[in-house]
């Protein structure tokens, strides 16, 4: 199984798609238009056969798709909430 991950780096898009691979090795997914800005793109896959069978992998890259972007501040670290055991 291939996973493929877009997220924008302002966190406001994110997209978890899972591609099919045809019979001749193509892998093809649909994919919903990105918004402009700047994404980061993942793919996690473990292949089946290879020198890499049964590793789990992940590759990335950080891509820009063109036009008009307005930034979202993200929001301020803030510290783990501790939970309340109840007795």
């Amino acid at each position: 199984m291939l996973n493929f991950y877009a997220i924008r780096s302002d966190l406001t898009g994110s997209q978890h798609i899972h591609p099919t691979m045809a019979s001749d090795g193509v892998w093809t997914a649909s994919l919903a238009a990105l918004q402009p800005g700047t994404w980061r793109l993942f793919t996690q896959f473990t292949p089946d056969t290879g020198s890499g069978k049964g590793q789990d992998f992940v590759l990335s890259r950080t891509v820009t798709v063109p036009g008009p972007v307005t930034p979202v501040a993200l929001p301020r670290p803030q510290a783990p909430r501790r939970s309340t055991a109840m007795s």
